[in-house]
């Protein structure tokens, strides 16, 4: 492959890299707010004792976090699609490959957390309030129900 078509495939690789690192980003802030909502109506739900909107709340969160999770996955493996293609025009450019950023940013750090350690664990935080506060749901309205005989 002459250099000019490696340095092509470089800067669309390069463009591809980050549009869906930047679309990932717009996911994650649209699950944030996604969860304040969630958080919101929780509370709206706690302060007025309305048992029967409790469940519903607890299932929204955990299919809120499934979704963005999956939508997440999706993310990171197109990101990862345009790590490959930057790394192969990288070397078929002749670049030293020392000096390719992805290869890089790629080697393991000790105590090093990546962005989808971060996401994993709100996704997985999200989902785990939605069990605790269905289930909370289920038996303060077990509860309820057998107090009013």
């Amino acid at each position: 492959m002459d250099k000019s078509r490696a340095d092509l495939g470089l800067e669309h690789s390069a463009r591809w890299f980050e549009y869906h690192a930047d679309q990932r980003q717009d996911v994650f802030k649209m699950f944030l707010l996604v969860c304040a909502g969630i958080l919101s109506a929780s509370g709206f739900v706690m302060q007025y004792k309305i048992n029967f909107a409790v469940v519903p709340v607890g299932f929204v969160a955990i299919f809120s976090a499934c979704i963005f999770y999956f939508l997440d996955r999706r993310s990171r493996r197109l990101i990862e699609i345009g790590e490959e293609a930057y790394v192969y025009f990288w070397k078929t450019g002749g670049l030293p490959e020392e000096h390719c950023p992805v290869i890089k940013s790629s080697a393991a750090h000790r105590f090093e957390i990546r962005y989808k350690h971060a996401y994993n664990a709100m996704f997985a935080s999200v989902g785990g309030f939605g069990l605790l506060f269905s289930l909370y749901g289920l038996v303060g309205n077990v509860g309820v129900t057998l107090a009013n005989g």
